[in-house]
């Protein structure tokens, strides 16, 4: 048994590359600080780098308490998730075609 299991480690590295988008994010991180000087740009994309990885960490470390807590099931919050992608994707096809 090893400490490191790389087939763990590529799932979630793939997830959380998918999850944060980091090429679509760049345009928007750019176009909100372009008036910031390089100091200030820098301190915000450490600032909201070390918010999203506490976020994900908390929920790593605690979701499966908080969705006990709250009495909400796995099937559940993956049928939710489900419903959100499909009306997501769906408004995205309706807006592009007018």
């Amino acid at each position: 048994m090893s400490f490191f299991d790389v087939a763990l480690f590529a799932t979630a590295f793939t997830t959380l590359t998918v999850i944060m988008d980091p090429i679509g994010t760049v345009p928007i991180f750019l176009g909100l600080t372009s008036r910031y000087s390089q100091h200030k740009q820098r301190r915000a994309a450490i600032q909201a780098t070390s918010v999203s990885f506490g976020v994900i960490l908390t929920f790593a470390i605690l979701g499966g308490q908080i969705l006990r807590l709250l009495h909400i099931s796995m099937e559940a919050l993956q049928l939710s998730g489900g419903v959100l992608l499909f009306l997501d994707r769906k408004s995205t096809r309706l807006n592009s075609s007018h």
